[in-house]
C-alpha cells in the first residue's frame, strides 16, 4: 500500500493521525510513505523527520494523488493546540495494525468538538476523583460533602428518579469538563504533558491540587499514562481514563472479543443505592471471574450482570476489581483479544483497582465519521481506586497529602497476533 500525506487534503474521508512513529510503524510493516514537503510544517514536524523514518518527501501534490492507494493528512494527535486533546484530554484515535495490515482505529469517540461537550466521557481522562463518590466522605478525620447532584431525567411516564447520593466522575467539577494546560514533546517517542489546577474548595475538596498527566506514544505502539498530583492539605485524589476500546475498529459489537482480568477480588455493589457495600469477594464461582479468557458475550446475558440506567437494567458489567499483585508496582491488569482483526491489547497499571465496563447504553449513539454505536459497542478498563473508597478504610486509599503526594502509571500494550 501506498500512503499520501498532501499539504492540503482534498476529502475527509481518511483522517489518519500522521506522526513520525505512524510513518515508521507502515514503513516497517512493508508500505511506502510519500509525504509531500512541508506537510507537516503547522504540527512542527520537519521533512527531515519525516524522512529519518523511512518517509519519502516529495515537491509537488500531483504524484502523491496520482499513486497514493491512501490520502491522510498531518495531525499530529498529540499537538496541545488540538482542543478535543487539552478539553478532558481526550484521546480522539489510536490506531493499530490488524492480522490483514489493515489500520484499525480502536477507540471509539465523535468527530467533533461539540459532542463531547454536549456530555459523555468517551476516551476522556477522570478526575479528580473518578468512579463514584458519596457525597459525604472522610478525610484526616473530618467531614466533606459535595454539591448534591441533579436528579438524573427520568424516562416518559416514569416516576421521578430518586435523588442521588453519590456523585459520578467528579461531575461537572470533573476534569473531563475542563480546558488543560499542554505541553507537545516531539522525538521518536512523543509526549504530551497536560496540567490542571484545583482551589481549595473545588466540588467540595481540599486542598490547592496539581495534577499532571504525561501521555507517551512509546516506538512499539504501546500508550503510557502517567499521573502526578500534589496538594496542600490532605484530600482525595483518583483519576483515569474512560477509554472506549474497540478492537475491531467500531464495527460491531464487543461479543466476540475475549477478555482476561487479572484479577481474583472484586467489589460487590449494593445496587439500591448504586454503591460497593463495602465487602470484597471472590470472583470463583461467580460470573465475575474473567481468570481465564472468556468470550465476553457469553457473559453479558447471565442474571445479576447488569446496571441501571434510566431506571431499565441493561446487561452488561460496571464492575470493580482489585488488581492482583503489590499495589504500586506495575503488573498486568486486563488483555483483550479481537478474533476478526487479531489486535491484542494488554492493560498495565500501578494502580489498585479496575473499573470493568462494557458500554451498557441500552441506545445507540452517533460516532466518527456517521458511524452508529449501540449496547455492547466497547470495552473500558479504568484503572484507579475502588469506587467511594473513602467510606471503606479496606479498600485502597485515595488520600493525598503535602508528604505523600499521588503517582500512578498506567500502559496499554497493542500487538498483533498473525
Amino acid at each position: 500500500m501506498i500512503v499520501g500525506v498532501p499539504k492540503e487534503i482534498k476529502t475527509d474521508e481518511y483522517r489518519v493521525a500522521m506522526i513520525p512513529v505512524g510513518v515508521e510503524e507502515l514503513t516497517r510493516a512493508g508500505h511506502k510513505v510519500l509525504i509531500q514537503s512541508g506537510a507537516g510544517q503547522g504540527s512542527g514536524i520537519s521533512d527531515e523527520q519525516y524522512a529519518g523514518y523511512g518517509a519519502e518527501i516529495v515537491v509537488d501534490a500531483a504524484s502523491i494523488w496520482g499513486r497514493a492507494d491512501l490520502i491522510v493528512k498531518v495531525k499530529e494527535p498529540l499537538a496541545p493546540e488540538w482542543p478535543l486533546m487539552r478539553r478532558g484530554q481526550i484521546v480522539f484515535t489510536y490506531f493499530h495494525f490488524a492480522a490483514d495490515r489493515k489500520l484499525t482505529d480502536v477507540v471509539l469517540g465523535y468527530d467533533d468538538l461539540a459532542s463531547y461537550e454536549k456530555g459523555g466521557v468517551y476516551s476522556a481522562l477522570i478526575g479528580p476523583y473518578a468512579n463514584r463518590l458519596s457525597l459525604k466522605f472522610p478525610i484526616d478525620g473530618k467531614i466533606y460533602e459535595q454539591p448534591t447532584p441533579a436528579p438524573r431525567p427520568a424516562p416518559p411516564g416514569a416516576p421521578p428518579a430518586p435523588v442521588r447520593t453519590f456523585i459520578q466522575h467528579s461531575g461537572g467539577n470533573g476534569f473531563q469538563k475542563r480546558v488543560w494546560e499542554a505541553v507537545m514533546h516531539d522525538g521518536a517517542e512523543p509526549s504530551l504533558t497536560l496540567t490542571i489546577k484545583d482551589p481549595d474548595g473545588m466540588g467540595g475538596m481540599p486542598g490547592n491540587v496539581t495534577v499532571t498527566v504525561t501521555y507517551s506514544v512509546r516506538a512499539d505502539n504501546s500508550l503510557v499514562l502517567d499521573y502526578t498530583g500534589t496538594t496542600d492539605k490532605p484530600t482525595m485524589l483518583n483519576t483515569t481514563n474512560h477509554f472506549y476500546f474497540s478492537l475491531n475498529g467500531g464495527a460491531k459489537d464487543i461479543s466476540d472479543e475475549m477478555v482476561t482480568l487479572y484479577a481474583s477480588r472484586y467489589t460487590p455493589f449494593d445496587h439500591a443505592i448504586d454503591l460497593p457495600n463495602g465487602m470484597v469477594a471472590s470472583v470463583t464461582g461467580t460470573p465475575y471471574d474473567f481468570q481465564k479468557p472468556v468470550r465476553i458475550g457469553d457473559r453479558l446475558s447471565l442474571p445479576n450482570v447488569s446496571q441501571p440506567v434510566g431506571g431499565t437494567d441493561i446487561p452488561g458489567y460496571d464492575t470493580s476489581f482489585l488488581v492482583d499483585g503489590v499495589v504500586g508496582q506495575m503488573r498486568p491488569v486486563a488483555r483483550v483479544d479481537d478474533p476478526d482483526t487479531g489486535i491484542v491489547m494488554v492493560a498495565f497499571t500501578t494502580q489498585p483497582g479496575l473499573q470493568f465496563y462494557t458500554d451498557n447504553i441500552g441506545g445507540q449513539v452517533k460516532g466518527k465519521k456517521g458511524a452508529v454505536y449501540r449496547n455492547h459497542w466497547a470495552i473500558s478498563l479504568e484503572t484507579g481506586k475502588a469506587p467511594d473508597s473513602p467510606n471503606h478504610p479496606n479498600f485502597a486509599s485515595a488520600e493525598v497529602t503535602p508528604d505523600k503526594p499521588m503517582h500512578e502509571v498506567t500502559e496499554y500494550r497493542f500487538s498483533t497476533l498473525r
